[in-house]
Parts: C-alpha cells; sequence; structure tokens
C-alpha cells in the first residue's frame, strides 16, 4: 500500500532528522530560497480583466481579440453629464454655457497634457479640437451649432430651441441630452424636441497609456470646478475613473490584510509557545513556523514565475490562506512530536511523530495542491494563473514543513531537553537522545515499543474533549447516523439550489458611496435609462472595389441607424471619403474607388478615420486595399439581464449583415465580455469545485485505505456542496472575484478531512500492529476499515491529534480573516465570505460529518465480519481510563 509505503519512510526520515536537523534544514531551505529566486523574473504580464477573466472558448472573447488585433485597444471614453441645478429644461442658453465652459477646459487640459508637441491624449471624435474660431467641427455635436464660441452662443440664445430641432433631423437628440420630450410640428408633420433633462459630452481617449491616464485623472479633478454649481449639476465618468476608484478602496482595504497576517502570526506563535519550562525560544519557533510558510509560498510564486506563468494581483490575497495552511501543518507535527513519551530517544519520537503526523501533511498539502491544480485547464486564464501560483505554494509547503520546520522543531526539543533558553549553545551538544550507543538505537517499526498502539500522552484539554468526548458521542450508531443524515441533507439542498445563486457584479455597490463615479451612474440611470456604454461593429470580408460590397456595408449602416436602443453612431468613413474627399480627385481605372484611400488617410483633417479602418499594406505599410471597417455606436445598457444584453449584439449584427451577401459583421462591447461571464461563471464554478474535489479524493486514496479514503471523499464533497448552500444564504453573487475566491478557498474543503482520515488510517494500523485488539478486530490487517473497539480507539486518537491540530488551525485562521470584516473593497467582500465559509465547513466536517462516517464504517464492518465479541465483551480498561481521564 502507498500508504505504509510512505509511513515507514517518513518514520526513517524523522529518524534522519533527529540526528542531522542542520544537515536537513540547509538543504531543505536552500531548495526553497532557490524556487523563491524566480521572483526575481518578475514581468509586466497582462492585468486587462477582459483577458484574465473572460472564458476564452465564448463568442464574446473571440471578438474582443479579433477587434483587437485588427483596430487595437478600444479607446476608453470620458464623459461628463450636465443636468440644471433647478430641474427644468437642459436646452437652455444657461446650460449650454456651462456646457462650453467643460469644453473649454477639456481643451485646455489637453493642451497642457501635449505642450511638448505630442498628439494629445484626446482625439476629439466626438467634438471639435478647438473651442474658439469660425471653423465649424467636422463631426456632429451639440455645440457645433455655437461653432464652440461663447459669443456665438450668446448671439443666437434666442434660436436655440429652433436650432436645437434643425440638428434633430439630422443626428438624433439622444446623442447629447436625456430625458427627452418630443413633440410634432402640426405643419411638417416633424417630430420635435420640446426639452430634456440632461447633457452629455462624450470625449475619445488617445490610448491607455501613462500620460494619457495621467490627463484622465487631471480632468476628472478639475471638471467640477470649471462649472458654476448654482445653475448645473455635474457628474463625470471613465472606465480609468472607475478603475481608480476600485483600486483606492483595495487600496485602503490593504492595510487589513497586513493586520490579518500579523494576527495569524501572533496567534500560531501562541499556539506553539505552550506548554514548555522555556518558552522564549518556542515563540521563535512559532515566529518561525510563519517564515516556513512564508518561504514556501515564495518558492511557489518563484517557481510559476521562472516558468512564465502570468501573474495577477489577485494572487495576492491567496497568501493569507497559504500561511493558514502552512499554520496547520506546522501544528500537526507540534502537536504529534509532543504527543510522544518522553522516555523514548529524541529520534525514535521524532520518527514517530513524522509517521503519525507526516502522512497527513504530505497527503493534505498535496491533496489541496491537485485541487488547486485543477484551475490549471480553465478556459479563464486569470483562474488558471491564480490556481498555478496557489498549487506550487501547497506543494512546496509539504517541503517547507518536513524539511525546514521539523528540523527547527528537532533543536528546539534539544534546546527544551538541556533546559536551553536558545537553540544557539544546542547546535554543538552532544547527542543526549538515546542511553544506547548510535549505532544500538532502535529502527522505527522493530521491537514492542515500536509497535505500542499510538497513544497521544499530551492532547491537553482540546484533545481530551475531541478524543473523549466527541468521539464517545459518535459511537453511537444512532448518533451517527444522525449526523450523517442530518449534513447529508443539507448537501443535498445545497447542491439543488446551486443554480439559484446570483450572478453579476454590481458596479455602483462595489464603489464607495462617496465616490463621484456613484454620481455619475445614478444620473446616468435616472436620466439615460441606464450605463451609456460604446459598441463596435466589424464589417469583414468585403472588397471595397465592388461596388455590390460596398452597399452592402452601406445599407447595414443605415439599418443600424434604425435601430431604437442605439443613442449616438460615431462618422462613417465611407461616408466622408465619398461624400467629401473623392469629389475633389478624379477615379482612375487601375485603383477605382479605393484608388485615393491611402491619401484620404494622410489628410489631416480626416486621419481621425485611419483607426475606423484595416487595411492591407504595400511595403511602406501603407493602406492599399480596406479589409475592415469599424463602425462605433453608443447606446444603453438598460437591466443587467443576460438576454437583453445578447437581443441587442443579435440586432446589431443582424441589422449590419441585412443585405445578405457575403459580407460578415460582428459587434463588441466591454459589456458583452461581462455578460459572457455572469453566463457561464455558475457552470464554472461547480464544475470546478467538484473537479477539484474530485482529483483530491484521487490523492486520498493513495494516503488512506478505499474505504478510509471514500468516507474522506464524501466529506470533502458535502463540504463543498454546502458552501454553496451557505453563500446563496448569505446572498453572495457569482462573479470573477467570487470564483477566484473559491478557487482559493478549495483547499480548506479538503487539508481537514484529508488530515483526519490519515490520522485515522495510521491510528487502525497502529493498533493492529500492537495485536492487542485481535479477538475483537475481525478485519484482515491493512484493510484498514477499524471494525469493532479497534476502530473506535483510532478514532478517538484521530479527533484527539489531527482533530485538535485541525480545529486550533481554523480558529487561527477564522480569527486571522475576521480583522477583514471592515473590508469594502469588490476584491477583498468575496475573499473574506468565502475564506470565512470554506474554513468554518471544512474544519466541521472533518471534525463531526467524517467521524460519523468512519463510525458507521466501523460498527458496518464489525456485523459484516460476524464480530459478536465486539458488542458483548466488555470495555477494554485502557479504553475506560483513558475516556475517564
Amino acid at each position: 500500500m502507498p500508504r505504509a509505503s510512505l509511513a515507514s519512510a517518513l518514520g526513517v526520515y524523522g529518524q534522519l532528522v533527529a540526528r542531522h536537523p542542520l544537515k536537513i534544514l540547509a538543504v531543505g531551505f536552500t531548495l526553497l530560497a532557490a524556487l523563491a529566486a524566480g521572483l526575481a523574473a518578475g514581468r509586466a504580464d497582462e492585468t486587462r480583466s477582459a483577458h484574465l477573466w473572460t472564458p476564452t472558448s465564448t463568442k464574446a472573447f473571440r471578438d474582443w481579440r479579433a477587434h483587437e488585433d485588427a483596430f487595437g485597444e478600444d479607446r476608453p471614453k470620458l464623459v461628463a453629464y450636465l443636468r440644471p441645478v433647478e430641474g427644468g429644461n437642459a436646452l437652455t442658453h444657461a446650460v449650454f454655457k456651462q456646457a462650453l465652459a467643460v469644453h473649454e477646459f477639456t481643451v485646455d487640459t489637453c493642451e497642457a497634457a501635449s505642450a511638448d508637441g505630442g498628439n494629445g491624449p484626446v482625439t476629439f471624435d466626438g467634438a471639435c479640437d478647438k473651442y474658439a474660431g469660425d471653423e465649424a467641427c467636422a463631426v456632429s455635436n451639440f455645440l457645433t451649432l455655437f461653432k464652440y464660441n461663447a459669443a456665438t452662443l450668446d448671439q443666437l440664445a434666442p434660436y436655440i430651441p429652433l436650432l436645437v430641432n434643425g440638428l434633430h433631423q439630422v443626428v438624433n437628440a439622444s446623442t447629447f441630452a436625456g430625458g427627452l420630450k418630443f413633440g410634432r410640428d402640426e405643419a411638417t408633420g416633424r417630430q420635435t424636441v420640446e426639452s430634456a433633462t440632461a447633457l452629455a459630452l462624450i470625449y475619445t481617449l488617445r490610448d491607455d497609456s501613462a500620460d494619457v491616464a495621467a490627463f484622465s485623472r487631471a480632468w476628472h479633478a478639475g471638471i467640477e470646478a470649471a462649472v458654476d454649481p448654482a445653475v448645473v449639476e455635474i457628474a463625470h465618468v471613465s472606465p480609468a475613473a472607475v478603475g481608480d476608484a476600485l483600486a483606492a478602496d483595495a487600496a485602503a482595504d490593504a492595510p487589513k490584510l497586513v493586520v490579518a497576517v500579523c494576527v495569524l502570526v501572533a496567534l500560531l506563535v501562541v499556539a506553539l509557545g505552550s506548554p514548555t519550562s522555556c518558552t522564549r525560544s518556542r515563540f521563535i519557533l512559532g515566529a518561525a513556523a510563519s517564515g516556513v510558510g512564508a518561504l514556501s509560498a515564495a518558492a511557489g510564486y518563484g517557481a510559476c514565475e521562472a516558468a512564465a506563468v502570468p501573474f495577477n494581483s489577485m494572487a495576492t490575497l491567496q497568501l493569507l490562506l497559504l500561511l493558514a495552511a502552512q499554520a496547520e501543518s506546522s501544528l500537526a507535527l507540534a502537536d504529534a512530536l509532543a504527543a510522544q513519551p518522553a522516555e523514548l530517544p529524541l529520534d525514535e519520537r521524532v520518527g514517530r511523530a513524522a509517521r503519525a503526523a507526516g502522512v497527513g501533511v504530505v497527503c493534505g498539502q498535496l491533496a489541496a495542491a491537485a485541487a488547486a491544480l485543477v484551475g490549471l485547464h480553465s478556459d479563464m486564464p486569470g483562474i488558471a494563473s491564480l490556481c498555478a501560483y496557489g498549487g506550487a505554494s501547497l506543494a512546496c509547503g509539504a517541503v517547507g514543513a518536513l524539511a525546514v520546520f521539523l528540523p527547527l522543531l528537532v533543536l528546539d526539543e534539544m534546546r527544551a531537553g538541556a533546559g536551553r533558553l536558545s537553540w544557539l549553545p544546542c547546535l554543538r551538544m552532544p547527542r543526549t537522545d538515546t542511553n544506547a550507543p548510535a549505532g544500538d538505537a532502535p529502527a522505527l517499526g522493530v521491537g514492542a515499543d515500536a509497535d505500542a498502539p499510538y497513544r497521544p500522552t499530551r492532547d491537553g484539554a482540546l484533545g481530551w474533549a475531541l478524543g473523549a468526548g466527541l468521539a464517545r458521542a459518535l459511537r453511537a450508531p444512532a448518533v451517527a447516523l444522525l449526523v450523517v443524515s442530518a449534513v447529508g441533507t443539507c448537501a443535498g439542498l445545497s447542491a439543488a439550489h446551486a443554480a439559484s445563486l446570483g450572478v453579476g457584479l454590481d458596479e455602483a455597490a462595489a464603489l464607495p458611496s462617496e465616490s463621484h463615479v456613484q454620481r455619475a451612474l445614478a444620473l446616468e440611470r435616472d436620466e439615460f435609462g441606464g450605463r451609456l456604454l460604446v459598441a463596435s461593429v466589424v464589417f469583414e470580408n468585403a472588397s471595397y472595389v465592388a461596388p455590390a460590397d460596398r452597399t452592402a456595408v452601406l445599407k447595414g449602416v443605415n439599418e443600424i441607424d434604425e435601430l431604437d436602443f442605439l443613442y449616438y453612431r460615431w462618422p462613417l468613413w465611407m461616408h466622408a471619403y465619398e461624400g467629401q474627399y473623392l469629389p475633389t480627385r478624379r477615379a482612375t481605372a487601375p485603383g477605382g474607388w479605393t484608388e485615393h484611400v491611402r491619401d484620404f488617410l494622410d489628410a489631416p483633417e480626416f486621419a481621425r478615420f485611419g483607426r475606423h479602418v484595416q487595411c492591407d499594406g504595400g511595403s511602406a505599410g501603407a493602406c492599399v486595399a480596406p479589409t475592415r471597417t469599424r463602425l462605433e455606436v453608443l447606446y444603453s445598457r438598460g437591466t443587467a439581464d443576460a438576454a437583453l444584453t445578447h437581443a441587442r449584439r443579435d440586432a446589431l449584427e443582424a441589422a449590419a449583415t441585412s443585405d445578405g451577401g457575403g459580407v460578415r459583421a460582428f459587434a463588441w462591447s466591454a459589456h458583452f465580455l461581462t455578460t459572457a461571464i455572469d453566463e457561464v461563471i455558475v457552470t464554472r464554478t461547480t464544475t470546478h469545485l467538484l473537479a477539484a474535489l474530485g482529483v483530491a479524493a484521487g490523492v486520498l486514496l493513495a494516503c488512506a485505505p478505499p474505504a478510509v479514503a471514500l468516507c474522506a471523499a464524501v466529506s470533502i464533497c458535502a463540504a463543498g456542496a454546502n458552501l454553496l448552500g451557505v453563500l446563496a444564504l448569505l446572498g453572495l453573487p457569482l462573479t470573477f472575484l467570487s470564483y477566484a475566491a473559491l478557487a482559493m478557498g478549495a483547499c480548506f474543503l479538503v487539508l481537514p478531512s484529508t488530515r483526519v482520515a490519515c490520522a485515522y488510517a495510521e491510528a487502525v494500523d497502529a493498533t493492529a500492529r500492537s495485536g492487542a485488539h485481535h479477538a475483537v478486530d475481525a478485519a484482515p490487517r491493512g484493510t484498514g476499515c477499524g471494525c469493532g473497539r479497534g476502530g473506535a480507539r483510532a478514532l478517538r486518537v484521530a479527533l484527539a491529534t489531527a482533530g485538535a491540530s485541525v480545529t486550533r488551525a481554523a480558529v487561527i485562521s477564522v480569527c486571522a480573516l475576521v480583522t477583514l470584516r471592515g473590508a469594502r473593497s469588490a476584491a477583498f467582500v468575496p475573499f473574506f465570505q468565502v475564506s470565512v465559509c470554506a474554513v468554518g465547513l471544512g474544519a466541521a466536517h472533518a471534525l463531526v460529518f467524517l467521524p460519523a462516517l468512519l463510525a458507521l464504517l466501523a460498527a458496518a464492518g464489525a456485523r459484516s465480519n460476524g464480530s459478536a465479541e465486539a458488542k458483548t465483551s466488555p470495555e477494554d480498561p485502557a479504553d475506560e481510563s483513558e475516556a475517564a481521564r
């Protein structure tokens, strides 16, 4: 059996560590430090949410990549909203004057940002590049009515209603106004604009570079001072502003994470610092255990960095969970060593401790690492990256526990045995761990002492309560059956309601209430019917030399104009090329309609169209023949319903291909990516959790007998199902953030049950080796089912040792996580809620549900083997004395 071989090897390894602690410590530390050195290869990886968290198998992701490959990164928009303070009509001279002030401030800020002669942060696709002068803007904007000139605005003030209605006949007034009220001209039958409640000014940024981001922040910081607060209320928003607000919230919560780590370290120090007569070095040992956890995490991260695995900032949060997992391993080893009889030689005690707890530590860490590494197959790059870092760190945690912490624990035992307050004098001490010569030390597994049943001698009150109290209660089949039925019913109900979990990240709820972005989102919702978003319609497979293809594209654009949910359509390059540029040129036969496209895009007044056309380049990379055309439209998101989003995307694509020819088209928007995440998040989360727990159960088969492994697997799966049920009760919606938190927290569903199961299997084997219960244990040696009172004894031992360390580690982890209770950021809140639930449910199932399953397994084994003596024989005196203690 692999578990028996592993236990024997760990016993021998423990003796080796006891005899050569410094050498083992040097090797283990060097190995982890070498892996951690990979952190020096840190790179600037992809951090955009769309790339990290959108499933790559979805149509929205494929459209996004095609759009970005053709036209580069989507350019963010700055939006300023103006609403009269006293309410009423926004289409007045006073409000237009404030809008002109906003435009002047934008142009001034842009010119200041491009003082070095650059292109400037704003492309001014939706507004003129100057606010003074006689030339009208080349694109539609309501300020073009007044030529961006304050004096012209004052002169035309009496004619504002007439001018606005004239503009409305050419460009729908929804392009710049919200809360519109329409009338009808009885003479002409045309629709007229009577009033509006808000105005919108939209500016397109050049890219996402650092100088553009700096301009965006300067614009947001000064825009409110540019208007008269007694006349209008201003709200302003941009993708960068939303990101900055979320980042500011996360930065404000970052000290809470530091505090949580400090609390975890302090509690671990206290847990490892007692009981001993010389506590100073034991406290140092507790701090060292935390240092080993940090070193193991750094080794895992360094290995991933060296392997060129992309890094994302969410991996920073899982450091706390990795430290908590390492704390559980450290406590298990320390408890196992403390439970050994003091009269045994040190190497014998360390060997026994390594055998008793080492299997649980190794298998627990590897099972948790396997559960994490399941995420490598995820089609969400952020999840795959996160799971790679977590799985590698958990695997390194097993090395850190056995090759670094165990030697430190041996040095501390040498120090305590010598009555020293420091480790240093122990480094040159002669061996005092045995009365016999070094060569005569008995090997583990040989002789009566090695085969004696494993009995905890220093479990303390917690171990006694779990071993003599909880285990004794669960020995009653009725109690065990009641526990199994109750937990199983809860797991079934939770699994059935997993599909009812809410989905989607509510930006308004995630942002701080005092943020200016909140005001902008509220104004968008009140005046424009929801968030205003930009979508791109990309026409493909069109030969612009062929008139039929050009007609098909233009017909698609006209059909798009008729969609009722659109607020604005940016100008089409073909209209400007054919209507304004070609009339000044003479087309020749060789090039046909496309002959002058290159010159058109090079002309300063039409250069803005260059980013809307993809061309086949010639020898100099210039435009020879257009291949793709992009049309940008502004639309209202409306509700966050996925069906509505898909309906609008389908409507855009259907309108674009209404000609029915060979021209193809697809529509892309950042909101389509978000909807794609929301659509699959429930399926992705549940399947990932089930796969992770299933793989962990497979690892368990190598660490425990099949029957025990099956019980542990059932316990782990029940914990996973109940976790989803608890999240549904708490009302926590499933988002990519909660999915990431679940992927990180799955290890705490695996670790506790794995360690209790391994401790139980080792206790059963130790009891079988002793031969003390051969009359009542009818099961063959090595099956590990623990039939009869042998199973009861093993259950007490497992709960008194592994159960005690699991309980203390869970308490430490929860206390550390509770410090994040007041966090507000969108990343910290799901991390806190999911992690606390995972830690609590994992420990509860390992301490109650799994022992109940094992008790029923032992009782069923006893009945199936016809062990009547197990039912009628009196209690073993050793059992009764142990329970009375």
